[in-house]
């Protein structure tokens, strides 16, 4: 895909401007604009931006699972429950995206993982969906035991980038 890693304009959650980044020019968010995008003026976001290939984005989730944890902790402190939530939620994206060639929300692809996923996982899955109506608080500690699950589940996704 021509243009990946372009810089766009980027609005970070909480910010008021915008600035220049790569932040939203990956192949995933290029594939939700064209499938999702809302037309204000002009034409419709399909005629702008290309169809991303299937292949495209599985490869690009293979390679990226390997360092999801790694990434997460470099910026989200994990005595908090909203990054043991958020970490679930991330991996399911993925795997959902590696299924399925495409992309999905948050709620969607922990409702398909619970469903599609090993049946070991759903506790775990139900537990996310179920607390991610809490939101951010940074004096919530992670519900006992899910962080140890969560890392279990960690592995068991990057298993499925070979």
């Amino acid at each position: 895909a021509d243009g990946i890693g372009v810089r766009w304009l980027f609005c970070d959650h909480g910010h008021r401007e915008l600035i220049w980044d790569t932040h939203c020019n990956s192949l995933h968010t290029r594939w939700i604009l064209r499938h999702h995008g809302i037309t204000i003026a002009g034409p419709p976001a399909a005629n702008l931006v290309d169809e991303v290939p299937p292949q495209a984005l599985r490869d690009e989730m293979r390679l990226a699972l390997p360092e999801v944890l790694t990434g997460i902790r470099t910026w989200a402190p994990f005595e908090i429950a909203w990054t043991q939530r958020y970490t679930v939620s991330t991996y399911c994206r993925m795997l959902y995206t590696l299924h399925t060639a495409e992309v999905t929300s948050k709620g969607g692809a922990l409702e398909w993982a619970r469903d599609a996923l090993d049946p070991k996982w759903r506790p775990l899955l139900t537990q996310v969906i179920q607390d991610r109506v809490l939101g951010w608080d940074p004096a919530e500690p992670p519900r006992p035991g899910s962080l140890e699950t969560t890392y279990e589940f960690a592995a068991y996704a990057e298993s499925f980038a070979h």
